[in-house]
């Protein structure tokens, strides 16, 4: 972390001598200038996942289930977080990314894979309080303070009240998630 914080140092005195330079350059051969001021957070760690795949078991239902029901039970999952270090304190916000369903009933849920024989639904997330979390839209706030933290979340499937189109067989849905740190 020493290093890092030493090359950046040496990057910010070069780029303010250089800047300094180009601007006495510049005044002596009467070009206007603006000044650009960039600035930013550098935050000490951030977070590893516990477990590089998070499975979650949605269950077996008939498609009877889903046409009657429109959505089923919420499934809960967990997402891990470690070595955070043991003075962080900071929020996270979850986005969740992935292959989303085509159906327009369905916009913000995420797509069945191509390899998946069952079709007619798809998934959707909520958060730990059972608020719809569409994909690629943020979550709300996790306080994550300490080496360690946990994340709930609930997936669920949910057919298209419109279509009767749902196909039984396997299914598989593949979602990825970034974590900002605030």
């Amino acid at each position: 972390m020493k290093i890092v914080s030493q090359l950046i140092f040496l990057f910010l005195t070069f780029l303010y001598i250089h800047v300094s330079l180009n601007s006495a350059m510049a005044e002596n051969l009467g070009i206007l200038q603006t000044r650009i001021v960039i600035q930013g957070t550098l935050i000490g760690n951030t977070c590893d996942i516990e477990n590089n795949d998070i499975k979650v078991d949605m269950g077996r239902y008939t498609n009877k289930d889903l046409q009657f029901h429109d959505r089923m039970p919420s499934v809960p999952f967990e997402i891990h977080i470690k070595n955070c270090g043991a003075d962080f304190e900071n929020d996270a916000k979850i986005t969740f990314t992935g292959n989303e369903s085509s159906d327009f009933d369905l916009q913000g849920f995420l797509a069945l894979d191509s390899t998946s024989t069952a079709s007619g639904f798809a998934i959707g997330f909520e958060n730990d309080t059972g608020r719809f979390l569409p994909l690629y839209q943020q979550s709300k706030i996790y306080p994550i303070k300490g080496d360690s933290g946990v994340m709930r979340f609930h997936a669920f499937l949910k057919a298209n009240k419109k279509s009767n189109n749902i196909v039984n067989g396997e299914f598989f849905a593949t979602a990825n998630f970034l974590i900002e740190y605030e």
